[in-house]
């Protein structure tokens, strides 16, 4: 755990992190009781929320609508592309989505911002963050940190034409466990 508190939460994503985190949650199954929760408790607390969005092919529509996240926490997301276009994957801002959109319509397909993304306007405050344009067939991940007020911050493919069909929601909570018994995957 010492050394897991020493990584950042992008390293906190590895296959190897995950894989040594594996370990340690079964060797922590050998200790005495309390000493085995507040291990699971410190491990948890170490861990970075993975989510994987994917594109459902020829429905325009994401296969993940909901995310939910810890305020202030970080998350790893891995955004899949099975379709035949290209998509991509952007978290903006509450109630950000239709005039953001809008707007990125007008680009042109070889205007990238700063970090080589197609349909992102450079330094727009509205975007959390966001992938470059995914083609058919290929992965992207995305590390973020969640905002840190409670509330709901649209994701959308920003691909013209698609934001109004294809998004989902990530709902920011100060308590994941409450939210999440109070409102159950459907």
């Amino acid at each position: 755990m010492d050394w897991a508190a020493t990584l950042t939460a992008e390293a906190r994503t590895t296959p190897e992190y995950v894989a040594t985190v594996a370990v340690a949650n079964q060797l922590v199954a050998i200790l005495p009781p309390a000493q085995a929760t507040a291990a699971t408790s410190a491990l948890a607390s170490l861990s970075v929320a993975t989510h994987t969005v994917k594109c459902v092919p020829e429905q325009l529509r994401y296969d993940v609508v909901r995310i939910v996240a810890e305020a202030g926490k970080p998350l790893h997301i891995v955004f899949e592309n099975p379709d035949a276009m290209p998509h991509n994957l952007v978290f903006l801002t509450p109630g950000a989505i239709p005039e953001y959109a809008t707007t990125v319509q007008t680009q042109a397909p070889d205007k990238l911002d700063a970090k080589g993304r197609a349909y992102i306007i450079d330094g727009d405050p509205r975007v959390l963050a966001a992938t470059k344009l995914v083609p058919a067939g290929q992965t992207e991940s995305l590390d973020l940190t969640a905002p840190t007020v409670e509330g709901t911050y649209p994701y959308a493919c920003t691909f013209p034409g698609h934001w109004s069909i294809m998004k989902g929601e990530m709902i920011v909570t100060k308590d994941l466990k409450a939210y999440l018994a109070a409102h159950p995957e459907k």
